[in-house]
């Protein structure tokens, strides 16, 4: 996907992804306090990219809205492929675990894999982390049930 679209197509492509996204993960629900829809955390991933890190390449954001939806949903890569393209399903594939694998297993091959995947892999990785840990502090601040 070239980075020279016209606003019509920028729009139209992130509005088609998002759409994607949503319906992939339409019964899903976080774990956090709310049980808020599962797809606000990748919206908040890409609004993290464009808003903190001032990230506007679209195959960066795009892959950042996609980036769970072949590790938690029925997507296949190639789906990914097919929809958005290959340069977009080689940023979803650097940043999608094994999910047949242990999450120790996991966790392990990010630490090992993630200095050699491309930048944009990089740039939606650590706007996933930055995600994370926002998410974490947020349930830090909410009293625990059985104390009050």
């Amino acid at each position: 996907m070239s980075n020279e679209l016209s606003k019509d197509e920028l729009l139209s492509l992130i509005i088609r992804c998002t759409n994607f996204a949503a319906k992939k993960h339409k019964n899903q629900r976080r774990h956090d306090y709310e049980a808020t829809p599962y797809i606000n955390h990748p919206i908040g991933v890409a609004n993290i990219l464009t808003e903190e890190g001032k990230v506007y390449d679209p195959n960066v954001i795009v892959a950042a809205l996609l980036h769970d939806t072949v590790e938690d949903t029925d997507t296949s890569i190639e789906e990914i492929e097919g929809e958005f393209g290959p340069k977009i399903k080689s940023i979803v594939a650097e940043v999608t675990d094994d999910k047949s694998l242990s999450s120790q297993e996991r966790k392990r091959l990010q630490v090992v894999h993630t200095p050699h995947i491309s930048h944009e892999a990089k740039l939606s990785a650590s706007a996933w982390a930055s995600s994370k840990v926002t998410a974490l502090y947020k349930e830090a601040l909410i009293p625990p049930t059985d104390l009050i």
